[in-house]
Order: structure tokens, then C-alpha cells, then sequence
């Protein structure tokens, strides 16, 4: 882990570990609350079609980037989070520098991220 030096980010697993079970508490918060989402942007002209697939160790997909964004409910017009794009063709054109938007991508509404993803937006109320 230290050989490699942002493995340390890893850390933060164990802290949460060590504070639960030395000392009875939780590092997160009362009522978690997202606020942020990590969704994709198009680096390139990305035409209808195109199969979005995340690769390799750094799970990137070609000619996307990851940004954080406010987080929203899905829905055809917000941006769609990262990893349900994975796997997914376009239906539309998406311009280089826009967002993906969930209205953007054949959504597989039965997987099991979408549908977490699904109930948390219930949760959270959007």
C-alpha cells in the first residue's frame, strides 16, 4: 500500500474500521446525505450509437471524462452518474464538452445499480 502513495486513500477504510470497533462510534454522519454525484463528460464528439465501456484498472471510458457535479434524481435531463453509463450505447449525439444525461444513454432500468440508485433518489427525495 505505501509503495504506491495513493493507495494511502485506503486508509480511510481502516480508520472507519478501527473507530467502530475500538471505540463505538461512526465516522459518517447521522442521516447520510449524497452531495455529489461523479457523472460523465464527453472529451470528443461522441455520435448515437457509440458503445460506452469502462476498461482497465482506472475503470476509464474512451473519449469520457469523470466530473463531480450537484447530485440529482435520474431522470432524461440530468447528468448521468459514471458507472451506469458503462456498458451502454448512446441514442443521441453528445457533443465534446457536455455532460451525458441520463436521456443520452440506452438505460438498463432492470441492473442492479440503477435500480440502487433508483432507491436512493426515493430516499433523498428527488
Amino acid at each position: 500500500m505505501l509503495g504506491l502513495p495513493r493507495h494511502l486513500l485506503g486508509l480511510e477504510a481502516a480508520t472507519t474500521v478501527f473507530e467502530a470497533a475500538l471505540l463505538g462510534v461512526s465516522s459518517g454522519a447521522d442521516v447520510p446525505r449524497p452531495v455529489a454525484d461523479l457523472t460523465g463528460q464527453a472529451d470528443a464528439d461522441l455520435p448515437a450509437g457509440t458503445l460506452l465501456l469502462a476498461q482497465g484498472h482506472h475503470h476509464t471510458i474512451t473519449n469520457v471524462s469523470a466530473r463531480m457535479t450537484p447530485p440529482a434524481g435520474l431522470n432524461d435531463e440530468a447528468p448521468i452518474p459514471y458507472y451506469l453509463v458503462s456498458g451502454r450505447k448512446l441514442k443521441r449525439d453528445v457533443r465534446a464538452g457536455q455532460p451525458i444525461l441520463c436521456g443520452d444513454v440506452d438505460l438498463d432500468t432492470q441492473c442492479e445499480l440503477y435500480l440502487l440508485r433508483k432507491a436512493q433518489d426515493a430516499v433523498t427525495g428527488w
